[in-house]
């Protein structure tokens, strides 16, 4: 990669506010991990009966308690306060213990993204009592039901050294109804906002075409900027699968990158890549393997389309009918093909076959990365800027305690009134967010960029599609609703970009 030219004041690549310089502190990450292990084995080898009776006898108890949550659709709240006792049981001394269960909270944080809104609003809350955030509850219920069990000594209980059997009966009598509740009125939502959709007539249903009638979707031509917008979309009727853009044999989920931006420009408030080059792409010839994964679509002659390709995997070879098309690669390891012909020539079923690749997350190592102020932002967000820096050591360890940090600050909206305020807020597109705390993934993503480049994090702004479940065909889709950001941080011990969706 050759060096580019200086980038102005308006922009900035991966890099970060001036904060005190980290001091060594012990590797957290590692010393939850030794906790939560256990130990047993050690507990075990000792020359005491009565010590190695009391120790199988709590590991009996916890395989209990296992079992006993395991059909449980809220097994992540018996996570959660499996792991905080343990941390409690530690013996680890005041200071370390906060900063334990804080470690433990952002690795745990990532899961409410699986609740329904009331559930996961009240996980959040939960974590927030764990490691002494400030978090505001998205329902009034939720506030309620912390301070209930705060009143009543349960949650001391749940988060505390206390055997299983009491946290257990705890759950089950004072936590588990609540969840259930909670779940069936997220359920009702849904399905009161499915009833909203607009009713059509039988004549005006006459004169349009079923959705499987209709060609599918146009694939935009490939485009080297990336606006963050939130942006409301219409939900399908019961039943009803948006067309498949792409359709994907065999099923195959999770996340499909398009392309990647280092590089975000304040002035124009899109993402861009300092700069461009591609080389040709020699494909592979994937008959007779079996651990492919192929991509089918309808595309336009004369268009030249990026390559959505599934992490861990490759494109090994696009083509159409016999002819294979030319695949080009850019600096970042995003794939374009172009569909030969002219614009005009009707479509064309192309195939792109991908082949396994464990470490496919390409890219040049960035340039030293300098810490970018970002002006603007709120005293709680700034503090927690300067305890990040001080108390977090790696990019990766930095970059998960700020992915948890947004995903506590932010409520996910699709409110597209926000688009103007963030663009014109004077002072600045992260400092907007920041206050109002309404994004969705490009737009929290973005936010969460600007916290990477103010501690001098290495960072980028990818774009794709997160594809989940298959059609009636057994095919995995993507569609005009998988569309998705999220962000790739420098791993400066593995050296490579890491993956990482705040």
């Amino acid at each position: 990669m050759t060096e580019s030219e200086p980038i102005g004041g308006n922009e900035f690549r991966p890099g970060a506010p001036t904060v005190p310089e980290a001091r060594v502190v012990p590797d957290r990450g590692a010393r939850i991990g030794e906790i939560l292990s256990g130990n047993w084995q050690e507990k075990m080898r000792t020359e005491s009966y009565e010590e190695a009776l009391a120790s199988l006898a709590e590991l009996r108890a916890l395989q209990e308690w296992r079992k006993e949550i395991s059909a449980s659709p809220f097994r992540d709240f018996y996570t959660l306060f499996e792991n905080a006792g343990a941390i409690a049981k530690s013996g680890a001394a005041p200071d370390e213990m906060v900063a334990l269960k804080q470690a433990l909270a952002e690795q745990l944080s990532a899961k409410a993204s699986h609740f329904s809104p009331r559930v996961a609003d009240l996980y959040q809350a939960l974590l927030a009592e764990l490691d002494g955030a400030e978090y505001t509850s998205s329902f009034e219920t939720t506030a309620g039901k912390v301070q209930q069990l705060k009143d009543a000594g349960d949650l001391n209980l749940l988060f505390g050294d206390t055997s299983p059997e009491i946290k257990l009966n705890r759950i089950k009598t004072r936590l588990e109804g609540d969840l259930l509740g909670r779940r069936a009125l997220d359920k009702r939502d849904k399905e009161l906002e499915s009833q909203k959709v607009e009713q059509t007539t039988e004549a005006e249903a006459a004169e349009k075409q079923s959705t499987e009638d209709q060609p599918p979707p146009e694939l935009p031509s490939a485009t080297d900027e990336s606006q963050p917008g939130m942006d409301e979309m219409e939900r399908s009727k019961e039943g009803e699968q948006p067309p498949a853009i792409w359709s994907i044999w065999p099923a195959y989920g999770g996340y499909y990158k398009n392309q990647s931006f280092d590089t975000w420009n304040e002035t124009a408030k899109k993402w861009r890549q300092s700069e461009y080059h591609y080389e040709d792409y020699k494909g592979e010839f994937t008959r007779g393997r079996e651990d492919t994964v192929q991509m089918t679509a309808n595309i336009s002659a004369g268009k030249t389309v990026r390559i959505p390709a599934p992490y861990k995997y490759r494109a090994a070879r696009a083509w159409s009918g016999e002819k294979d098309l030319d695949i080009y690669v850019d600096q970042n390891g995003d794939c374009i093909f172009e569909v030969g012909g002219r614009t005009g020539d009707g479509q064309r079923e192309i195939r792109v076959s991908f082949i396994p690749e464990e470490r496919r997350l390409q890219g040049p190592e960035p340039l030293s990365a300098s810490r970018v102020e970002t002006p603007g932002l709120s005293e709680e967000t700034q503090t927690m800027l300067v305890e990040v820096d001080r108390t977090r050591q790696g990019n990766l360890a930095k970059a998960r305690a700020l992915v948890s940090y947004t995903r506590r600050r932010l409520k996910y909206s699709n409110d597209s009134s926000f688009n103007a305020i963030y663009v014109n807020d004077p002072r600045g597109y992260a400092a907007a967010i920041d206050e109002h705390k309404q994004a969705d993934c490009d737009v929290a993503n973005t936010y969460f960029a600007c916290l990477c480049q103010s501690l001098g994090i290495p960072v980028r702004h990818t774009v794709g599609h997160m594809v989940k479940g298959k059609d009636k065909e057994g095919n995995s889709r993507i569609t005009s609703g998988t569309g998705h950001a999220w962000s790739e941080v420098w791993d400066e011990i593995e050296n490579r970009w890491a993956r990482i969706d705040a």
